[in-house]
C-alpha cells in the first residue's frame, strides 16, 4: 500500500476532532496479544499501557506510525478508535548514510497529506526522530534515551547507525516545538544541547499488570535481581567486579536480560551469578516477587523502567545518583545510591539490604505507596491527552 493510498483511507481531519499522529514503536501487537515485556519482543514497554488509555480519548484522532527498517510492504489497521499504520521502510541504511534527507522528504509528503494538528515523536533512536525537522505543525519530542549524553561518556554501542543517530541528536532536539523527558536528570542534559525552553517533565508509567503482583521474598533464598541490557552503560562490568568478591556470601544475583558483556560474564563462571538471558514479562515478574532486592549500577539511565517496576512491586534499590531514578530512590529509605564505578560500595550496599529479610521488607515498604501512586500510567497518558489538546487548540493552556 503506497502513502497516499493510507492517506486517502484516512481522509482528511475532522474540524472538531484535532488529529495526532503519533512516531514510535508500535504498540499494537500488545493491544492485541497482552504485553509481554522486552524479552517478548517489546522495547518502548510504556507503550502498550498509554496506547490503552489514549483509546478513551473520543476527542482526538489518534494515528500510530512505525516505520518498519528492511521491509516494503506498508499497511493500516483499525482498533478501537485508534489507527495504527506500518511502513515498510527499505532504506534505513542509506537514510543515515545520507543525512536522513530520504526520511525527511517521506515523512514531509506523508504529513502534507495527513494534516495532523500535532506530530508526536517518540525518541532519537529511531529515524521517524526526522519528523521534528518538516512537520507542518506543532512537534511533540519524547525522549527515551539521550544518546547524546550516552555518546558523551562512552556508553553507545560502537556501530556508526547508532553514531549517526546520537549525531544528530541534537538537531532534533533543537528543531521540537516542546520536549518531554521523564526525569529531571534528562532535562539537564537537553540543557547541555542548549535546550532550555519548553521541556516539560512527564514520567513514563509502569503496566498495570506490575500493581497486581504481590512480593513474597523466599526467606531461604536471598538474591537480588538485575534486569536490563547487559552491557558497560548499565554497569555490569562493575557489578561482575563486586560479585566476584561478594562469592561466598549468603546471597546471589540473578542477571535477565541480554547485551555484549553477558558471554564474558557467562565465561567467568562466578558461582553466585545466573545469567537468565531476556526474560518475557510473567518470568520476569515471577523473579520480581521472590527477589529481595533489585540492582541497577548505571552509568546514565533517562529513568529506566525496570527500577519502576521493581517498586511498583515494592523491592529495595540499589542504584546510582546517573540518572533519573535518583529522584525517586532515596538513599537509606527505599535503597541505596552508589557511585557507578564503587564496586566495594556497592557490595557494601547489597550486603545491607540483604542483612536481613526484615531489613530488605523494611526498606521496600519506605514510600511504596508513594512510588507506586507516582508511576500509574494514567498520569502518563492524562499528561499527554492535555498536552494535545493544548498544542492543537483543542483546549488551550
Amino acid at each position: 500500500m503506497k502513502d497516499s493510498d493510507i492517506c486517502a483511507k484516512l481522509g482528511p481531519p475532522s474540524k472538531d476532532r484535532p488529529r495526532i499522529v503519533i512516531f514510535a514503536d508500535s504498540p499494537l501487537p500488545s493491544l492485541k496479544d497482552g504485553p509481554l515485556g522486552r524479552g517478548g519482543g517489546q522495547a518502548a514497554t510504556w507503550l502498550s499501557q498509554v496506547a490503552e488509555e489514549f483509546g478513551k480519548a473520543a476527542d482526538l484522532e489518534i494515528i500510530w506510525i512505525e516505520l518498519r527498517p528492511k521491509t516494503r510492504a506498508s499497511g493500516l489497521e483499525h482498533r478501537g478508535s485508534q489507527t495504527f499504520i506500518h511502513l515498510g521502510h527499505p532504506r534505513q541504511s542509506w537514510d543515515l548514510a545520507l543525512g536522513f534527507h530520504l526520511v525527511r522528504w517521506r515523512l514531509r509528503r506523508l504529513l502534507r497529506m495527513l494534516r495532523p494538528g500535532v506530530v508526536h515523536c517518540w525518541g532519537t533512536e529511531r529515524l521517524h526522530a526526522a519528523a521534528t525537522e518538516v512537520a507542518p505543525c506543532p512537534v511533540i519530542l519524547s525522549m527515551q534515551g539521550i544518546l547524546s549524553e550516552y555518546q558523551r561518556i562512552g556508553g553507545m554501542h560502537d556501530v556508526w547507525q547508532w553514531r549517526a543517530l546520537a549525531n544528530n541528536e541534537p538537531r532534533w532536539v533543537k528543531a521540537a516545538t516542546e520536549i518531554t523527558c521523564e526525569s529531571q536528570w534528562g532535562l539537564e542534559q537537553l540543557r547541555r544541547l542548549g535546550r532550555h525552553e519548553r521541556m516539560r517533565q512527564i514520567e513514563y508509567g509502569v503496566h498495570p499488570s506490575f500493581y497486581e503482583l504481590k512480593w513474597q521474598p523466599d526467606p531461604q533464598d536471598p538474591f537480588l535481581l538485575f534486569s536490563g541490557s547487559v552491557d558497560w552503560r548499565k554497569g555490569v562490568d562493575v557489578l561482575a567486579e563486586a560479585a566476584a568478591v561478594a562469592a561466598g556470601r549468603k546471597w546471589r544475583l540473578e542477571i535477565a536480560g541480554d547485551g555484549p558483556l553477558k558471554a564474558s560474564l557467562e565465561a567467568r563462571n562466578l558461582p553466585n551469578v545466573k545469567c537468565l538471558g531476556n526474560l518475557d514479562w510473567p518470568t520476569l515478574q515471577d523473579r520480581l516477587t521472590k527477589a529481595w532486592g533489585f540492582i541497577l549500577p548505571t552509568r546514565a539511565d533517562t529513568s529506566p523502567n525496570s527500577v519502576k517496576e521493581a517498586r511498583v512491586v515494592g523491592l529495595p534499590v540499589v542504584t546510582t545518583p546517573s540518572g533519573g531514578q535518583s529522584g525517586y530512590i532515596i538513599d537509606g529509605q527505599n535503597g541505596f545510591l552508589v557511585d557507578p564505578l564503587d564496586a566495594p560500595g556497592l557490595l557494601a550496599a547489597c550486603d545491607k539490604v540483604t542483612a536481613s529479610l526484615d531489613t530488605a521488607i523494611t526498606m521496600g515498604r519506605a514510600r511504596h505507596q508513594q512510588d507506586r501512586d507516582y508511576f500509574r500510567p494514567q498520569n502518563t497518558a492524562s499528561s499527554f491527552l492535555l498536552l494535545y489538546r493544548e498544542l492543537s487548540g483543542a483546549n488551550p493552556a
